[in-house]
């Protein structure tokens, strides 16, 4: 025992001395923190299946638009589906179709809600859609690229985009079609004769050829 007046001894462990702390407050912050970690992963996990879902029914509305396109083979048109963008490791044609009325660079788009289509631009409600033409714009035009050394005049390829689940009349815009999938064929096959046979025979088959490499 100490004596009086004299300190006592020096203890490493002084738990008294720390901060006063409600019991089970430490359990409680990791509890705080695993629930914080939990919603966080819970929104992530809800984004992703919002994602696949979202890629889900663009794969089903270019099947259905590929399955509305396919009858055009009797009339010498031919068709491929999900092709390599041009210059592009990732991004990809949805269709790709040649014949006697030109070489036609289709995007299925499975958009929900109101659609605004005017000559001067396409909404999806408040959304300004100007960057998907953008988009067909610039792939249209490296197409045409790639086929001037065959003879193929620019006004022979023209970007479209199909409106999955609309029977929606053609309608031009910037430069691109705006049409609904289930007109498209019609559309097609209406327009002016621009190729003749063997040209289309040249512009396909090195574009098959590619595609199956």
């Amino acid at each position: 025992m100490p004596r009086p007046g004299r300190p006592g001894p020096h203890l490493p462990w002084a738990p008294w001395k720390r901060d006063v702390m409600p019991a089970g407050e430490s359990a409680r912050s990791v509890s705080e923190q695993a629930q914080t970690k939990a919603s966080r992963l819970r929104r992530e996990a809800d984004a992703q299946e919002r994602r696949a879902r979202c890629f889900e029914q663009g794969a089903a509305g270019e099947s259905r638009t590929a399955q509305l396109l396919g009858p055009l083979t009797a009339w010498g048109f031919y068709l491929l589906h999900d092709r390599r963008w041009p210059g592009s490791t990732s991004a990809n044609i949805d269709h790709l179709v040649v014949g006697p009325s030109g070489v036609f660079v289709i995007d299925t788009k499975n958009w929900s809600g109101d659609l605004t289509i005017a000559a001067n631009g396409l909404w999806q409600g408040q959304a300004d859609r100007g960057d998907v033409l953008e988009s067909m714009q610039q792939l249209a035009d490296s197409i045409r690229d790639g086929l001037a050394a065959l003879g193929l005049p620019p006004s022979g390829v023209r970007p479209v985009i199909a409106l999955d689940g609309r029977d929606q009349q053609c309608v031009l815009i910037r430069g691109v079609w705006v049409v609904g999938a289930e007109t498209l064929s019609r559309q097609l096959l209406g327009h002016s004769k621009t190729l003749t046979q063997g040209q289309v025979e040249t512009v396909f088959r090195p574009r098959s050829a590619s595609s199956e490499s």
